[in-house]
Parts: C-alpha cells; structure tokens; sequence
C-alpha cells in the first residue's frame, strides 16, 4: 500500500518526486536507510526526507514509517508472486523477465523468488517454478520497446 501509494502521490515538489522515484527503484533498500543516506542519495536536504514522509503520511523515515513500508512492500512481493504463479499455470513459461524501474533492484527480484517458492509449496497441482530474471534493459525496457516500435512504424512507410 505504501508503494502504491508513493507511485500515485500527487502534489510532490520536484525533489519530492526524485524521492519518490528512488524509493520505487530501491524499495529492498530504502528501510535499512537512515534520513542522511537516503538524503546523500537521491540527492536533496534531509528536511526534504522528512516533508516527503509527512506528506504521505508516514510520519518520518526510520520511525513509525518504517514497518508500513516493510508491510508494503510484503504486500506487493505476495501480490506479485500470486500473479505470476497465476501466469505460469495459464501459459507455462520457462522464464519471467522482469522489467521497469523494480528491475533494477535485485533484492526485490530474490525477494519475489521467495515469495514464488512459498506459494509453489502451498499449490495442490503440479506446479513448475519459473525462472525469475531482470529485463535485459530494466527501467529502459519501455523506452527501447517504443523505439523498435516506431523504426518499425518508419519502415513500414
């Protein structure tokens, strides 16, 4: 819910939104992170870390906000893992690339395998666990797509 809720904010400053941007690319990360880390990384003041959290309602990084983020992000790694294992028992691919922005951390990546195995372990039928990899291109994967589309599209003239 946190993540949702940082990927849909509204009304963020500029550096509000590198902050935002961080947290998503980084979300195995960021809870480990004390305000000066996290504020060295993004880069902003760590005034800006603490308004960001108040505006979403956290209350501070590193405090109350913490086990929020932590559920959040259990959240999103069972829902994920849940659709995927859907997926698989569908359509029964080998491997599932895994792109954009969350590519780019390898913990949530090893995280969500976690979360694939314990559901496999819980599934009555015969379940073949996929392989879980990042997109070649990660957060590019999008944009490299639109480009091989539109050369397509000027070729096709």
């Amino acid at each position: 819910m946190v993540l949702e809720g940082i990927a849909c904010a509204e009304g963020l400053t500029n550096a509000e939104r590198r902050i935002a941007d961080y947290v998503l690319v980084h979300a195995g990360d960021v809870p480990a992170m004390d305000i000066t880390a996290l504020a060295e990384a993004v880069p902003c003041a760590s005034a800006t870390i603490v308004r960001f959290c108040q505006k979403l309602g956290t209350g501070g990084h590193r405090q109350e906000g913490d086990a929020r983020v932590e559920e959040g992000l259990r959240i999103l790694r069972r829902r994920a893992a849940w659709n995927l294992c859907n997926l698989q028992v569908v359509t029964d691919p080998e491997v599932f690339a895994i792109a954009g922005g969350i590519s780019n951390e390898p913990r949530f990546i090893s995280y969500l395998r976690e979360a694939v195995d314990e559901l496999a372990d819980v599934i009555p039928q015969h379940f073949e666990r996929p392989e879980l990899v990042p997109c070649e291109f990660k957060a590019s994967a999008n944009l490299v797509g639109a480009a091989y589309a539109w050369e397509l599209a000027r070729e096709a003239r």
